[in-house]
């Protein structure tokens, strides 16, 4: 699981589609990863970590 992965999108205001598309990934997929249902492989992470100006490590 991520942790904090909603926080970090709510502090960017970026929706759910937004930061998908950043991703380069459905919203569906996203909104998986954020609930916990899906894990993200390790260079999704880093995208995420990119996209929210953390490192990977913020999310564990």
């Amino acid at each position: 699981m991520i942790k904090n992965l909603k926080h970090y999108r709510e502090s960017k205001n970026l929706t759910m589609k937004q930061v998908a598309e950043k991703l380069g990934v459905t919203e569906s997929c996203y909104c998986l990863y954020e609930n916990g249902k899906r894990k993200a492989s390790f260079d999704t992470l880093v995208k995420l970590a990119k996209i929210f100006g953390c490192t990977v490590n913020d999310f564990t």
